[in-house]
């Protein structure tokens, strides 16, 4: 058992096992999503092999960057911090496509109502910042993931040693299964809003498997409960209406593309 502050966490061996699942899974949604919004990128301002190698070395270099700031992250709430980190995955993946596909569309008659040209050097930087901001975003929170997951095995009563390597070997391991699982099922099978809104929802799953099987007891994380379970059930909403998104979307995309001949 794993005591601090009043929350408990039963770490066990099955539980060690769950936290490599998670770290796998974990790892299988960040990827996911950034080959997503390479892909969003790629149709919203076009050259796909541009936009594929920036979105990867963004999402690596971002990743660093979460690693770093995840120290400051007391150890003793590194489970009530994964559990944040992984509801604002959930968040910002389901959102990304939406902001990158309608920011064109959204950006573009704001700026005529200033008087300010769209093809600008201005404009164009503020299309860029937008669209590439959720790559950023979930690379850094996709950066505490294996800290905060190797923390919380860390501070179990009986630690076994090599356990910073196996958090890490299943994350890899999720990234490639993410890589292969993205051009073979979600672009050829189930379109972007619809592999999106999966991520999100398995990102999702895997922080409420850990308080479900970890058994973690404390008013804070009840209240990460309430707020994930509230995420997987928008996420089972929007599935039902993926065909109508997807349709607004691509409507978003041919108005723009039009606009812009």
């Amino acid at each position: 058992m794993f005591k601090v502050e009043g929350l408990t966490l039963c770490v066990s061996k099955p539980a060690r096992v769950l936290i490599y699942g998670s770290s796998f899974a974990m790892a299988f949604c960040s990827m996911g999503y950034e080959l997503v919004l390479a892909q969003c990128l790629s149709i919203s301002m076009g050259n796909s092999i541009l936009r594929y190698s920036m979105t990867i070395g963004f999402f690596v270099f971002s990743l660093g960057l979460g690693s770093i700031l995840s120290e400051k992250v007391p150890r003793e709430v590194s489970f009530q911090a994964l559990l944040l980190v992984e509801m604002g995955l959930g968040v910002v993946g389901l959102l990304a496509p939406l902001l990158i596909l309608g920011a064109d569309y959204a950006i573009k008659p704001l700026l005529t109502g200033v008087h300010l040209p769209y093809d600008s050097i201005f404009a164009s930087s503020l299309v860029w910042v937008i669209c590439h901001s959720p790559v950023f975003g979930i690379g850094i929170l996709s950066g505490f993931e294996v800290p905060l997951l190797t923390n919380i095995i860390a501070s179990s009563r009986e630690p076994t040693a090599g356990e910073a390597s196996r958090v890490l070997a299943y994350d890899y391991l999720g990234m490639f299964c993410s890589a292969l699982f993205f051009p073979f099922v979600v672009y050829r099978q189930l379109g972007l809003v619809y592999g999106a809104l999966l991520f999100s929802f398995v990102n999702v799953g895997s922080a409420l498997a850990l308080i479900l099987f970890l058994r973690a007891r404390k008013s804070k994380v009840e209240k990460f409960f309430a707020g994930l379970v509230i995420l997987a059930l928008l996420n089972l909403a929007l599935l039902a209406q993926e065909d109508k998104i997807s349709f607004f979307l691509s409507q978003i995309v041919f108005v723009t593309a039009r606009g812009s001949q």
